[in-house]
């Protein structure tokens, strides 16, 4: 089981009140761009001729790993990697939808893994596309997001479509070219206030522009250097005084002394050998963390109330965690990591690496992500 402590739902849940419409796997605005693009043209594709919407979806962000390959811009790309070794086998392999038919897709999951999977939510988010991942009627203007070379990526990929063994070269050289222009090349006039418009929109209607994410993209485009994501957020409060942002300020710091406790006693005999962190350094984090107030789902309000009630008392902390730590296996049925006897001695099931430092951040709570779409939007536009 992976997040043993059930953290990543607690930290998504403050993130996504500061850092909106993305997560930390859509991180790069050439994923917003091609699956955008890909989506749109599926769609044509789904109208004209039939058939699922998934199925053209595998075909097309295959071809555009390849094209990225081939035109040898692979970094940062997904599946890159095993895109490369099909073509150091063939320079034209076969391209399936099908997952289990020879070859199969670049990635074993290609539709939960790729671009489609990681990319979908955000553009729900948006209100660019619906659950059906359907573009929703007047969301965007596609064609003026594009411009000329999005009729040729649709030609050429229908002309794909009509090959009977579907190979790489059948998308011929015009498409793959106006292919990279779309996803890689300059922005069209529209076009980068579109995306930072949909980034930074709290409105999935109008598209009102967030004033706090204005403010984030502000900061971070005037950092030189990255400095972290404490940093960033404390100099956020201080730009934006928001009570979102003072969350994230005052739950960090607990979530990382817990993970401390946890992570180390993974490596104890006892419940008296843990390791804890300096006393009042603790009990200042649980101070801060113990009023915050958080929504979402029952089963969430329910595990972070769990975690305060258990992992506040200084003396009992190492039993506390473990307790909390019981409660969540349960949630999410799975085994325990570790559990305890009468006599104290800690029994161990899954080992892991201690954790050296209860100070540092180990969350980021997507300001990361936001930051590599940002850099990478101005990066594109230089």
């Amino acid at each position: 089981m992976r997040d043993p402590l059930g953290l990543q739902p607690i930290w998504a849940y403050f993130g996504s009140r500061v850092i909106k419409n993305i997560t930390t796997v859509s991180n790069d605005i050439r994923g917003f761009r091609e699956t955008l693009l890909c989506l749109s043209i599926a769609g044509e594709c789904v109208s004209s001729y039939g058939g699922m919407l998934k199925e053209y979806v595998l075909l097309f962000e295959q071809l555009f790993i390849y094209t990225m390959i081939e035109n040898k811009q692979p970094e940062g790309i997904i599946g890159s990697d095993n895109g490369r070794a099909r073509l150091g086998i063939s320079n034209n392999p076969v391209i399936t939808w099908k997952s289990d038919q020879p070859p199969g897709t670049i990635l074993a999951s290609q539709i939960s893994l790729g671009y489609y999977g990681r990319y979908k939510t955000p553009l729900i988010n948006m209100g660019i596309i619906d659950s059906q991942s359907c573009i929703k009627p007047l969301s965007v203007d596609i064609e003026g997001l594009y411009g000329s070379y999005y009729s040729k990526v649709r030609d050429a990929f229908i002309s794909f479509l009509k090959k009977r063994n579907h190979k790489f070269m059948d998308f011929d050289k015009e498409g793959r070219n106006a292919l990279i222009n779309c996803v890689c090349g300059s922005f069209r006039p529209c076009e980068k206030k579109f995306w930072i418009r949909v980034l930074n929109s709290n409105n999935l209607q109008n598209h009102e522009s967030d004033l706090l994410m204005d403010k984030c993209r502000g900061i971070i485009e005037g950092y030189s250097e990255w400095p972290g994501p404490e940093i960033f957020f404390k100099d956020l409060y201080k730009e934006s005084g928001s009570v979102e942002v003072e969350k994230i300020l005052k739950i960090e710091p607990y979530l990382t002394c817990v993970e401390y406790v946890f992570y180390n006693l993974l490596s104890s005999r006892s419940l008296d050998d843990v390791k804890l962190p300096q006393e009042k350094f603790f009990k200042d984090c649980y101070a801060k963390a113990k009023d915050v107030e958080i929504e979402g789902s029952d089963a969430l309000r329910a595990r972070f109330n769990k975690l305060i009630m258990e992992c506040g008392t200084y003396n009992n902390l190492a039993q506390g965690i473990l307790n909390y730590h019981r409660f969540v296996c349960e949630q999410k049925r799975s085994s325990v990591w570790a559990d305890v006897s009468k006599d104290r001695i800690i029994h161990t099931f899954v080992h892991d690496d201690c954790l050296d430092d209860y100070t540092t951040w180990n969350r980021d709570y997507y300001a990361v992500a936001y930051r590599n779409i940002v850099n990478g939007i101005e990066a594109i536009d230089r």
